[in-house]
């Protein structure tokens, strides 16, 4: 398993939201992520990260195959 932090930029805020994910691998992650940021139409970018790496960004935009993992 590995964890993962997970960054939730949202419109009504300065400062991101910042939560963690444990689960087996990037393409999970990954699913959760775009999960989350469909889950409130306030949320504005998404930052998936294993520690120094960066997963992939997201926006509500993003088709889900075209997200880098």
């Amino acid at each position: 398993m590995k964890t993962y932090t997970l960054y939730i930029h949202d419109r009504r805020y300065s400062a991101p939201t910042m939560d963690f994910l444990t689960v087996a691998g990037d393409q999970r992650a990954r699913e959760l992520a775009v999960q989350r940021l469909a889950s409130s139409p306030h949320y504005t970018r998404a930052e998936l990260w294993e520690d120094e790496r960066l997963v992939c960004e997201l926006d509500p935009e993003t088709p889900p195959d075209q997200t880098g993992v």
